[in-house]
């Protein structure tokens, strides 16, 4: 049995929703960009334990820049055989004479602050790590490529609750340094679909919303993950403003199965959601959190709630078209993480920062 890093449950939960797609993962290649983030690490876990446990016939191909932080993320894959690693990023590496039957690319472009540090680093980055894993990967035999988008693409949250569909668009603001990366997935989106039909690949897109769970980043701009950072050192936790935004969430174990099921039979050539559907204002994320970790959790600012209150909640139809459903409760998603880190002996660090 494959050593892990994730609950067993969790494990088995993905497995049992993978199995009717036994047949089209079994002698297959995978390529998965962005093994050391978030998203790829679930689609790397889910793949190996369906490999194990389905006893699928079945190879990943994992470029990355940093082989260390492979084997530090995924030290009981990175020395499989069906596993090979390539050096280079997602705008570099080569698969010269290596076979890829599907790919995903899930690549992290940069952290926040690198973003404003560099934001025209962040739109070459972006655009040519798409139009070269496309390239790549269509000269080495891969017929569909799933493209991990951002929900951001949509703009501003809407007012009054209304879930965001695919089909909407959104005006932006191309001189707003937030933009950068929204507009350059946005780009990335369309430069896919035209290398798609142009190199007889089919590309689909998932637009990713809030996400929950191990790996997720504790100190960057996640509120989730701050807040989880905050419980895990003892601190008060304190949502910015007055909490009133509006999110949803979709546990990692879910967001790799809805992906991998998107990869097989989504349509080419359309942008899927990929978030979960239960809506909470970020005061009661916190609530929730400090709950749960047994810490307080106070507001800068008495809150309230206007008519134009941010919600970001995604429209998940088109998900569920292909029997697409989340399993996982924010509740139970965050005592997981309370209980990952604390079992990863959780540093300290961002109380002294």
């Amino acid at each position: 049995m494959i050593g892990s890093t994730i609950a067993a449950l969790d494990g088995e939960a993905m497995v049992s929703r993978l199995a009717p797609l036994k047949a089209s993962f079994d002698g297959a290649s995978v390529l998965v960009t962005g093994a050391t983030g978030f998203v790829g690490t679930w689609i790397v876990e889910a793949l190996a334990w369906s490999r194990e446990h389905l006893g699928l016939d079945l190879r990943l191909v994992l470029p990355v820049r940093n082989r260390a932080r492979l084997a530090e993320r995924l030290p009981h894959l990175v020395t499989q055989s069906w596993v090979q690693v390539l050096d280079g990023d997602i705008r570099e590496f080569a698969l010269s004479t290596v076979t890829v039957d599907l790919a995903i690319h899930a690549a992290s472009t940069v952290t926040p602050a690198a973003l404003r540090a560099a934001p025209a680093d962040t739109q070459h980055m972006v655009m040519q790590g798409t139009r070269h894993v496309i390239d790549e990967v269509a000269r080495a035999g891969a017929t569909r490529v799933l493209l991990v988008s951002s929900g951001s693409v949509y703009g501003a949250g809407r007012s009054g609750g209304r879930p965001i569909t695919e089909s909407e668009g959104a005006f932006t603001d191309p001189f707003s340094p937030g933009r950068v990366l929204p507009e350059a997935k946005r780009a990335a989106e369309a430069l896919g679909a035209a290398m798609g039909s142009s190199l007889g690949v089919d590309i689909i897109v998932a637009r990713g919303f809030a996400m929950s769970g191990p790996w997720l980043p504790l100190d960057t701009d996640f509120a989730l993950g701050n807040f989880v950072a905050d419980a895990l050192a003892k601190r008060v936790i304190r949502p910015k403003g007055s909490g009133s935004a509006v999110r949803s969430y979709l546990y990692g174990a879910d967001v790799a199965v809805w992906l991998l099921t998107l990869l097989l039979r989504g349509s080419a050539g359309r942008a899927y959601n990929v978030g979960g559907s239960s809506s909470y204002l970020i005061r009661e994320v916190a609530k929730l959190v400090a709950e749960q970790a047994g810490v307080e959790m106070a507001l800068d600012i008495p809150y309230h709630d206007l008519p134009g209150t941010d919600h970001f909640i995604p429209d998940t139809q088109r998900a569920a078209e292909l029997g697409l459903a989340e399993w996982t409760s924010l509740p139970t998603a965050i005592d997981r993480m309370l209980s990952w880190h604390s079992a990863s002996s959780f540093s300290n660090s961002r109380a002294n920062v």
